[in-house]
């Protein structure tokens, strides 16, 4: 991992699957950290208690000071003057940078509202921090927003580092609430003269070393696939020979632009450790996997690490020809959010990404069958450890 000097961070999502694996990372670097967290809403753990949880689930050996982390209750929809007043009765008297991580994955019309308050406002609240941050407590404090590289929607062919603003045909509410957000902070940046950066990962998994997982994005096509396989078991019981037979619509010959946990983290702390992007300029990147998957490559090995057979991907037109029956109908509905990234051939332009971080500090990852079948008995270890327990608690 690139050094970095001590800082300051506050940091939002510290027990999200990304912002987890940042601060995680952060500590190990010594900076202090300063995360915005929650009660929890099923133990009522405290928010400090919920921050240790998911960093000792991350590493059960790491550092974890009065020193080194402080946890603020709240969350994105706290207006930034009460943020600014709780960072102040900690006795926090300087923050190089913020970093938000937070954002809802929900797409329905009728989340509309809560889309807005999490994902759009939620990042204005974080913009007026920093402005406090730098008016009232006298620093240079540095912005750092956690985007997706789809927030271009279907417009650009290919995405490139820049925020489009013409006609963009989102796929979801989600990528319409990120491009809604970087337009917002087009708009501070210039307004207030901000160092900003805008870190765009494409799809986030695990990496080897990582035990904390999460249950979206390309997790949750394996979890479908995995709860799929199980209600064939209960129903049919000793009979079920492995074969689903289930048809879903998806292009097999188009990349899943997949990137590990680690790749992301590395390479995310490793921009903002470079001198010559410390500038009251606005900066994008795309941080994607310029050697992703094949997605038949990908569904062939998913089927084969949960020992099932007849998971057919088809176009479009042959669900046309043959209507889809039931349980087809169901397996699409439970992938509305995944699916589209499944069926078009989304291209990215990563120049300025490659500008700052060579090939050589940061490599293209590996994603080979090998550390593909690793992510997935990982994650399907997981959900038969949540199956065992549910069972155990209905019988």
């Amino acid at each position: 991992m690139i050094e970095m000097k001590q800082k300051t961070i506050f940091i939002t999502g510290a027990t999200g699957f990304l912002g987890s694996h940042l601060v995680y990372e952060m500590l190990k670097m010594g900076h202090r950290i300063i995360a915005l967290s929650r009660k929890s809403k099923s133990n009522y753990a405290s928010p400090m208690l919920r921050v240790i949880e998911t960093l000792k689930a991350i590493d059960e050996n790491v550092n974890i000071s009065r020193n080194n982390l402080i946890v603020i209750e709240g969350d994105v929809t706290n207006s930034g003057d009460e943020l600014f007043k709780e960072i102040i009765n900690n006795q926090i008297d300087y923050i190089d940078e913020v970093w938000h991580c937070v954002a809802t994955f929900k797409i329905k019309e009728k989340d509309i509202e809560e889309i807005k308050r999490i994902n759009i406002e939620g990042c204005r609240n974080m913009l007026n921090l920093v402005v406090m941050i730098n008016q009232k407590m006298k620093s240079s404090c540095r912005y750092f927003h956690v985007s997706t590289a789809y927030s271009s929607g279907r417009k650009a062919k290919p995405i490139e580092e820049k925020i489009q603003k013409e006609n963009p045909n989102f796929r979801s509410l989600y990528e319409w609430s990120k491009n809604q957000s970087e337009l917002l902070i087009e708009t501070y940046q210039k307004d207030y003269n901000l160092d900003i950066t805008i870190l765009r990962p494409s799809i986030i998994i695990g990496a080897k070393k990582n035990k904390v997982l999460s249950r979206a994005g390309y997790y949750q096509f394996c979890e479908e696939l995995y709860t799929l396989k199980k209600r064939f078991e209960v129903n049919m019981g000793s009979s079920f020979d492995g074969n689903i037979d289930v048809r879903f619509i998806c292009n097999a010959n188009i990349c899943l632009n997949l990137v590990p946990m680690d790749y992301i983290t590395n390479s995310m702390l490793a921009l903002a450790n470079k001198k010559e992007l410390v500038t009251n300029e606005l900066k994008i990147f795309n941080i994607i996997n310029e050697n992703a998957p094949n997605i038949g490559e990908v569904q062939q090995l998913l089927c084969k690490d949960l020992r099932i057979s007849g998971f057919n991907m088809i176009e479009e037109e042959e669900f046309n020809k043959n209507p889809p029956s039931p349980l087809e109908k169901l397996f699409d509905r439970k992938l509305v959010f995944q699916a589209p990234y499944m069926r078009e051939d989304v291209r990215f332009s990563n120049e300025n990404f490659r500008k700052h971080l060579t090939f050589d500090e940061i490599p293209t990852p590996i994603m080979d069958e090998n550390f593909l079948h690793t992510i997935n008995e990982d994650f399907f270890k997981a959900l038969q450890e949540v199956f065992n327990l549910r069972l155990k608690t209905t019988t």
